[in-house]
């Protein structure tokens, strides 16, 4: 692939901007092969796994805890509102 330098970077034929490293890469390697060149990679999620619902070991093994948990918070906040 002809690479033309404008400036500090090299431009491919197809418009896609280079280093001078990734162009001696290229040339170095015959051509970029696949899985040479990595994108960014995904970051993983920081959080609390209770933060998206169920949370705890007891209630993934049994569901019907994490139901009894939400009556006994709409009850507690029916109370309130009573008061």
């Amino acid at each position: 692939m002809p690479f033309k330098r404008r400036g500090r970077f090299y431009y491919s034929p197809s418009g896609r901007k280079f280093t001078k490293k990734q162009v001696a890469m290229y040339y170095a390697t015959k051509g970029f092969k696949k899985g040479l060149i990595r994108g960014k990679k995904k970051r993983k999620k920081k959080g609390n796994p209770g933060s998206k619902g169920i949370g705890t070991v007891a209630e993934r093994e049994m569901p019907f805890l994490g139901l009894e948990r939400e009556a006994t918070r709409k009850a507690r906040r029916l109370r309130r509102e009573r008061t």
